[in-house]
């Protein structure tokens, strides 16, 4: 192992040392050997409890909470968007439908391919159906 891997871990195990963490060789959970990297501790019985008094809070820094916020309103504006991008494809798809079946004059393949490419599509497949003519037939 590199020398500064295994100073990673040694430090890691003191840290880890009250709840005897898995990074110990052999775990007393089935004693089977635990992965170097592992950070889950366990409880072992023979350990008392962790004193509460030594247990700190430290509430959270200004930057962290400007990043949470800002995280907010980035999940607000995702689920706007999903919910906007789901209407047009509902919309693409029932445009789709129709311009497929007009289009064709009543055939299924190309009614379910103008259906299926306006509902996955929206955005791209709108705009098109319109350059076609809406619902008109195909000049031959």
């Amino acid at each position: 192992m590199l020398p500064a891997a295994v100073a990673i871990l040694e430090e890691q195990r003191k840290r880890c040392e009250p709840v005897r963490c898995m990074l110990r060789p052999l775990s007393k959970v089935g004693g089977k050997p635990c992965p170097p990297c592992s950070q889950i501790p366990y409880k072992d019985p023979n350990l008392p409890p962790p004193d509460p008094s030594s247990i700190k809070v430290v509430p959270p820094s200004p930057e962290a909470v400007e990043q949470f916020e800002r995280s907010e309103a980035m999940v607000r504006k995702y689920k706007i968007m999903r919910i906007f991008m789901s209407v047009l494809g509902t919309a693409g798809l029932i445009a789709g439908g129709y311009h497929g079946f007009k289009r064709s004059g009543g055939d299924l393949g190309p009614t379910l391919g103008y259906g299926l490419f306006g509902g996955a599509l929206a955005p791209l497949a709108l705009p098109i159906f319109f350059f076609q003519g809406f619902g008109k037939r195909k000049k031959s």
